[in-house]
């Protein structure tokens, strides 16, 4: 979209089925989309053009995030699975597989090596690429977790967001809880945190079901020693 004309600049088509999440490769030259057409695409912004279409979930793919250097890619489905895939070949290097239930949000550490999921099954898994195996699970939320996101500079907490209508702060080395952000009426539908520029301050925004969104200052943030 063009943000001064508020118009598509353009329009990416190719899926079979409903797109249910967008990612930009870190480079900013890529766009990565998931599909309930059990597939992801790989677009190159200049020409508009599909570079990639890859299959291997079973369901349909929910979300998608990269790697901070834009090798590796993480995507997952409503097959309860998450797969990691190399950039520079297309293919699925690992499955991690845990999960009872469907998996709605995925973000990759700012370090490179974990990755976390958020399922309908109410928890968050933090996977070690390194060692290939789950290094630890947050019983995060009482309902399903729409969205999870890692402190995007040093990663030294996550947040999570949930259709129990609450977003939660945790530590990302102890996995400790450290606040729960309440205030909206109806589930949280997502969750983010801006980066900040030149040191300035962050700031975390959910959005609701309930037709706001809201952005939580730094102030609070301060407060909590983030």
């Amino acid at each position: 979209w063009s943000l001064e004309s508020s118009t598509p600049v353009h329009t990416l088509e190719g899926h079979f089925d409903s797109v249910a999440g967008v990612s930009y490769h870190p480079s900013g030259d890529f766009l990565i989309s998931a599909s309930h057409d059990k597939t992801w695409r790989l677009w190159d912004l200049e020409t508009q053009k599909c570079l990639l279409t890859q299959e291997g979930h079973s369901r349909g793919v929910y979300a998608a995030s990269c790697q901070v250097d834009g090798s590796l890619l993480a995507t997952v489905g409503l097959d309860c699975a998450s797969r990691i895939w190399d950039m520079r070949s297309g293919k699925c290097i690992l499955v991690l597989e845990g999960h009872v239930k469907q998996v709605l949000g995925v973000d990759f550490s700012p370090a490179g090596y974990q990755v976390a999921t958020g399922s309908s099954d109410h928890t968050v898994r933090v996977w070690d690429l390194r060692k290939k195996n789950c290094a630890y699970i947050i019983p995060a939320h009482s309902n399903l977790i729409s969205a999870v996101k890692y402190q995007p500079e040093h990663g030294n907490y996550l947040i999570t967001s949930s259709y129990d209508k609450t977003c939660k702060v945790w530590n990302a080395s102890s996995y400790s809880h450290i606040t729960t952000l309440g205030g909206h009426e109806q589930r949280i539908m997502s969750c983010d945190i801006a980066a900040p520029a030149d040191g300035g301050a962050e700031y975390v925004a959910t959005a609701s079901y309930d037709r706001t969104w809201k952005l939580w200052g730094p102030d609070l943030l301060a407060d909590l020693g983030l």
